[in-house]
């Protein structure tokens, strides 16, 4: 099993993409085996000028602004180093996903190996957790193990990752827990549709971002404006398989409107998108009520705000 760990620099400009800085990995036999062998690349940021707070905060950043490694290399250096390993876990989910953006960015092949285990997610449900988001720091603490060396270093994370597996059963790390099925949207019927007239508009420009998917629960994308009062609208659903896409808003004061947003791609697998909200005619009517036989709810509906709290 190979437990491996990334540290990366979030994007502050029109490149969406979390771009590595360190990988690092170590290789274990069995579950709290010891660990048989180490991998460590820094890599020298070539994507983004500037650093997220996060990133600027790594406690090795200097080792990654002082490589002249690029991801290419370290990931073909990686890939000799691990043979054929098959197995791989991290702490969390992001890592991978954040792996496999990159190396189709500067298009490397990235197969999901068959064999992709959640430390995370195993050590909550070993310990009854549920799907609790532990940090690491804290679990190293709660199982007493000595915390030797800095956290945020991608090979002393993975490194403690492995030496957690040793508190982890089989059947933890193969523990996946059941997706629940989103609820449906509920449709506007009660609220008829805007009769005042207004301006047709070119809608606005959304994006960049690095998938469909992403780009569909952007804020940018489901937080719309009333044509008429400028009142905010949000998009709970939306409507369609493929693009153009569609949804129901209501404005307090005007009724409802249909939305339609034209997805257009960019550079490799960033895409952008266009947001209207034209004037209600047969045909638009048409086609939403077509697209409206596919609904995708947009994450983050249905979750309770945090109320602040005032001192």
């Amino acid at each position: 099993m190979i437990v491996l760990d990334l540290e990366w620099n979030r994007s502050y400009d029109n490149k969406a993409l979390e771009e590595i800085l360190q990988i690092g990995a170590v290789k274990i036999d069995r579950l709290g085996g010891p660990v048989v062998s180490q991998f460590n690349a820094y890599i020298k940021p070539r994507i983004h000028k500037r650093f997220d707070p996060g990133a600027r905060k790594l406690p090795d950043l200097q080792e990654s602004l002082d490589s002249e490694l690029t991801f290419a290399e370290a990931w073909e250096a990686f890939n000799d180093w691990r043979g054929d390993e098959s197995c791989f876990a991290f702490w969390g989910r992001d890592d991978f996903d954040t792996l496999r953006r990159n190396c189709e960015y500067w298009k490397l092949a990235c197969e999901e190996p068959p064999e992709v285990y959640n430390l995370q997610l195993a050590f909550a449900h070993a310990y009854g957790a549920g799907s609790a988001q532990m940090a690491l720091w804290r679990v190293v603490d709660f199982l007493g193990i000595p915390d030797v060396f800095d956290y945020h270093n991608a090979l002393y994370d993975a490194l403690y990752a492995a030496l957690i597996t040793a508190w982890l059963r089989r059947e933890d790390v193969e523990y996946k827990p059941e997706r629940k099925k989103r609820p449906k949207p509920r449709r506007l019927k009660d609220v008829p549709f805007c009769d005042e007239p207004f301006p047709k508009n070119r809608g606005v420009k959304i994006g960049p971002y690095p998938s469909e998917e992403r780009l569909l629960d952007a804020r940018a994308a489901r937080l719309q404006k009333c044509p008429l009062c400028g009142g905010g609208m949000w998009v709970k659903a939306w409507y369609g398989k493929k693009q153009p896409y569609f949804s129901l808003l209501r404005c307090k004061k005007h009724g409802k409107f249909i939305c339609r947003l034209s997805v257009i791609p960019g550079k490799g697998d960033e895409v952008f998108a266009r947001a209207a909200i034209p004037p209600l005619t047969p045909e638009l009517r048409r086609q939403c009520e077509a697209a409206s036989a596919s609904a995708r709810m947009c994450r983050g509906q249905g979750r309770a705000r945090k109320k602040k709290r005032f001192s």
